[in-house]
């Protein structure tokens, strides 16, 4: 389970935070609707295996200390957690500018879409919009505002 926990970590997906809550409550659920011997050892090892993957998500920087060490090389991978505070790689921003531009554009046609495949051209209409002109880079060229 450790290692399982560990390979977890490295994964670096912020997603299973959300599996690891949906996991508490799903194994709370099963144990509320059984209430057996079976159901509370079930619940006992679902929370002892996300417990430990948390854990994992929070000591990983020690870990990777530790293999750069014995690697005799930098190893910098962030765990899921660590991506979730920093939200340095500006990812989080691009994000929500995207679900945004989705949110107005069926906003604009919500009946017809904006046409099968084609939210990628909508969303560079979009791009010189005002409240999307912070971000104005789109490829290497810069974007002027209309």
């Amino acid at each position: 389970m450790v290692w399982l926990s560990l390979m977890l970590a490295w994964a670096g997906s912020r997603t299973i935070l959300l599996y690891l809550v949906a996991l508490v409550a799903l194994a709370g659920l099963w144990h509320w609707r059984g209430r057996s011997p079976e159901s509370r050892r079930a619940l006992w090892a679902m929370g002892l295996s996300c417990l430990a993957i948390l854990v994992m998500q929070f000591a990983l920087p020690l870990i990777n200390q530790l293999v750069s060490m014995l690697m005799h090389t930098d190893v910098h991978t962030a765990s899921g957690v660590a991506r979730l505070a920093a939200n340095s790689d500006d990812m989080g921003s691009r994000r929500f500018a995207e679900m945004h531009k989705a949110r107005l554009a069926f906003r604009e046609h919500p009946l017809t879409g904006v046409g099968w495949s084609q939210f990628a051209a909508e969303s560079v209409r979009m791009q010189p919009w005002p409240q999307f002109a912070a971000a104005s880079i789109v490829g290497c060229l810069p974007m002027r505002t209309i």
